[in-house]
């Protein structure tokens, strides 16, 4: 059996690994596919009001609100600058799945990719941090 150190918060740990996979597949970082199974990342789950959602979407945007849930915290918990991520970081996920140039923008381009997923990944952490 695996033991996990205290200072370790195992809910944010595994939202971190669903954040993870779906910001790198959302922004074309990497391809995330099963082994077992024809499903990727990238395929379309549903489609809603024309926009394709993506698993990886659900997965970016949802472990990122249920970090802030579980956090138990407020809006006014959080300073100025990590307000600014916040919401830079929602921003970026609702612009890439809802605009096909810019999801395309950053597919394609390695820079915005990695500056996405980069992005992407400070917004989780701050929202994960805060207790």
């Amino acid at each position: 059996m695996v033991s996990v150190p205290e200072q370790v918060n195992t809910e944010d740990a595994l939202l971190l690994v669903a954040h993870l996979l779906g910001i790198v597949s959302l922004f074309g970082v990497l391809t995330v596919s099963t082994v077992h199974f024809d499903f990727q990342m990238a395929d379309v789950v549903t489609e809603v009001g024309g926009i394709e959602v993506t698993a990886a979407a659900i997965a970016a945007v949802g472990s990122l609100g249920v970090a802030y849930l579980l956090n138990d915290s407020s809006w006014d918990d959080y300073t100025d600058n990590e307000q600014y991520f916040l919401l830079g970081t929602v921003a970026l996920h609702v612009l890439v799945i809802v605009s096909d140039e810019a999801q395309e923008f950053v597919t394609t381009s390695e820079f915005a990719s990695l500056a996405a997923a980069g992005v992407a990944l400070v917004g989780y952490i701050v929202v994960a941090q805060l207790e």
